[in-house]
């Protein structure tokens, strides 16, 4: 599973350069409905936040192919 590389993301995160002032991106690149990724990207945006706190800006892109089935991504993000 993908969350299985939750430590070695995290440890990227930790690592980035983040400039002051500037948006951090997040990328999903083949998102499908983004089941297996967000437990992931949580715990990404979770360590970002407790280094940076609440100020840095995170910007998430999910894509996919134009024949995904986004609604299903869209109802996923909203809970």
């Amino acid at each position: 599973m993908i969350i299985e590389s939750a430590p070695l993301v995290v440890e990227s995160v930790k690592s980035a350069h983040v400039t002051p002032g500037s948006v951090f991106t997040i990328a999903d690149y083949g998102c499908a409905d983004g089941g297996t990724s967000m437990p992931l990207l949580y715990e990404s945006v979770k360590e970002l936040r407790e280094i940076y706190g609440d100020d840095l800006p995170i910007h998430v892109i999910y894509e996919d192919q134009p024949v995904n089935d986004f609604k299903s991504l869209f109802l996923r993000l909203q809970g």
